[in-house]
C-alpha cells in the first residue's frame, strides 16, 4: 500500500464515517473501484481507531464537563437533554441520582474498554 492509497483510505473514512451508512463498506468499495490490495484488519483497526481518538479531542471539553461530578457537570447533562426535547417530568427522573451513578459506572466501563483495546492494539501492532 503506497501512502496515497493510505491517504485516500483515510480521507474517506473521515469523510463517511458520521453517515448512516457503514464508513467499513466505503473502504472495501474504495479499495475495489481504484484497484488497491487489501489493506487488512490492522489498517481498519487504525482508521477507526483515529476516527475515535479525533472525536474524543474535538469533545474532550464536553466529556470532561460530563465525567465531573460537580454541578456544573449535572446542569451541562441537563442542557443536554433539554437540546433533545424531552418534557419536564421525564428530564427530572433522567436526571434523578440512580441515573446519574448508573452514566458514571457505564463511561467508566467504557474508559476501561477503550483502554484495554489500546493495549492489545499495541501488542499485536508490536507483532507485526
Amino acid at each position: 500500500m503506497t501512502l496515497l492509497d493510505a491517504i485516500t483510505l483515510g480521507a474517506i473514512q473521515g469523510i463517511t464515517e458520521f453517515l448512516p451508512i457503514s464508513s467499513q463498506s466505503h473502504l472495501i468499495l474504495t479499495s475495489a473501484f481504484l484497484g488497491m490490495k487489501d489493506q487488512g484488519l490492522g489498517f481498519d483497526i487504525a482508521l477507526h481507531s483515529g476516527s475515535l481518538f479525533a472525536i474524543l479531542i474535538y469533545y474532550r471539553k464536553e466529556i470532561a464537563k460530563i465525567l465531573s461530578v460537580s454541578n456544573e457537570g449535572i446542569q451541562y447533562l441537563k442542557l443536554i437533554i433539554n437540546r433533545q426535547e424531552i418534557d419536564a417530568p421525564h428530564q427530572d427522573y433522567l436526571i434523578s441520582h440512580h441515573l446519574y451513578q448508573q452514566l458514571l459506572f457505564d463511561l467508566i466501563l467504557i474508559r476501561i474498554l477503550c483502554q484495554q483495546t489500546l493495549i492489545l492494539f499495541l501488542h499485536f501492532a508490536q507483532q507485526v
